[in-house]
């Protein structure tokens, strides 16, 4: 029994058992129930996994750029945060995810608005922040997660609703939505493009010199932009706050690293947590 409710409580099991049931109800073959019961475990470790290595390149660059210019902040991660908190709050943040997607079925079933939510690891985060917030004012396990569900499963209904009006112009019909945790730039940038922009004109047809084809790739632009970050922390810090962070990482071994291997380690370093902490949901 005790391994059961150990189970249970693991958030990556509720995850798989999540898209098991999803799968089930599809009536998909076996061999499509147990490929993506398995993926879908796997891809909440990856996020796990992934986001730990953020967690500690985040702590140590924060921790830099802070002394570097003498400020007091925070660097926001979704995949860092949620790592940081999964053993806490993983299992009410699965569950959330659970009925989320129920009410919202039920909601797309019956109400006019026909949509389902598809990028499911946002709303995991929405899930993981929602909790951290209401666990702060005391809420118990069970209201937090009826309340969440609530919040997060008409959103996820809704949300598309509100957008579609303006995908539809885009894509000519009502097959699909588009949604996004930013819904607001969204309505904005729809609003803005209505009345500033040029239907005639298409950002999917700008000619871009083939020198800087490299910048569409992801993983290298992810890569560029934390090795410039902590290029200019480095440039501004002293010595010893250099030391310090590389410390951090390093541990013991930080004497053995010059600071142009810090820096180009840790922005690749960072660029693959991001890799491994963004699976497809």
């Amino acid at each position: 029994m005790d391994i059961l409710l150990g189970l249970v409580k693991t958030p990556a099991v509720i995850i798989a058992i999540v898209a098991f049931l999803g799968l089930l109800f599809q009536k998909a073959s076996i061999s499509r129930l147990i490929t993506g019961t398995a993926l879908s475990f796997i891809g909440f470790t990856m996020i796990k996994v992934g986001g730990s290595i953020l967690m500690k390149v985040l702590t140590a660059f924060s921790a830099l750029f802070s002394k570097a210019f003498d400020i007091v902040g925070v660097v926001p991660s979704n995949e860092a945060i949620m790592a940081s908190t999964i053993d806490k709050l993983g299992a009410t943040a699965a569950l959330i995810l659970l009925f989320s997607m129920i009410l919202n079925i039920l909601i797309a079933r019956f109400t006019r608005f026909k949509f389902i939510y598809l990028s499911l690891h946002l709303v995991l985060f929405m899930a993981f922040a929602l909790t951290a917030v209401l666990m702060q004012f005391g809420f118990s396990n069970y209201q937090m997660i009826i309340i969440c569900s609530l919040m997060i499963g008409t959103y996820m209904a809704v949300s598309p609703f509100i957008l579609n009006r303006f995908s539809r112009e885009i894509i000519g019909s009502n097959e699909y939505a588009i949604s996004h945790a930013a819904i607001s730039s969204y309505i904005i940038g729809s609003y803005m493009g209505k009345w500033f922009g040029n239907k005639s004109t298409d950002t999917e047809h700008l000619n871009i010199s083939s020198k800087f084809d490299f910048i569409r790739e992801p993983n290298i632009a992810t890569l560029l932009t934390m090795l410039v970050l902590l290029l200019i922390s480095c440039i501004f810090a002293t010595q010893p706050q250099v030391k310090d962070a590389m410390t951090m990482v390093y541990g013991a071994g930080a004497g053995d690293k010059n600071v142009v291997i810090f820096i180009l380690e840790q922005s690749a370093i960072f660029a693959c947590g991001l890799y491994l902490a963004k699976p497809s949901c």
